[in-house]
């Protein structure tokens, strides 16, 4: 959270019920603590997202949908690097659905699939450094831009 919000100080929690935790945030700039309620759902997101990561055993699979989504691109080159600290260090499995060209190109193109329905309608998943029409082409661009030309995973009819 540091990282990704500078001014993030510390998280306070106060269990209010059997089954209920409640969230104060510590900001170096303010003199109070800023309840969850009124924190950027970015901030929000990226907390839920860093639990998601961090909270579950070793050799856990924990699966993303849009993690991106409220995040500002710094946050989500944060969000990266603590994605390949919990597969790395902690040995967890993540697979992440994104269309955010940003996020895709924090990540190397042999970890990432390209998921796309061919002309009979199935979907067919790729690694995106086997895509044969653009493996010289990953070389000089980044993954998001060659998503963005609709060169992987195209989402228009062409």
């Amino acid at each position: 959270m540091k990282e990704s919000f500078p001014s993030f100080k510390t998280l306070i929690t106060e269990q209010t019920g059997l089954n209920s935790v409640y969230a104060s945030f510590i900001d170096k700039y303010r003199r109070k603590p800023i309840q969850a309620s009124g924190i950027s759902d970015g901030q929000l997101q990226m907390l839920i997202q860093l639990t998601a990561l961090f909270s579950e055993q070793d050799n856990s699979l924990i699966l993303l949908d849009e993690p991106d989504l409220s995040l500002h691109p710094w946050a989500l080159s944060v969000l990266a690097k603590a994605i390949e600290t919990a597969t790395k260090e902690f040995h967890k499995q993540v697979v992440i659905a994104t269309h955010s060209p940003v996020l895709m190109s924090q990540f190397e193109p042999e970890y990432l699939l390209a998921v796309e329905l061919d002309d009979s309608g199935q979907t067919v998943m790729k690694r995106v450094s086997e895509i044969e029409d653009v493996q010289d082409l990953l070389e000089d661009y980044a993954t998001g831009s060659l998503y963005m030309a609709e060169m992987i995973a195209p989402q228009s009819e062409r």
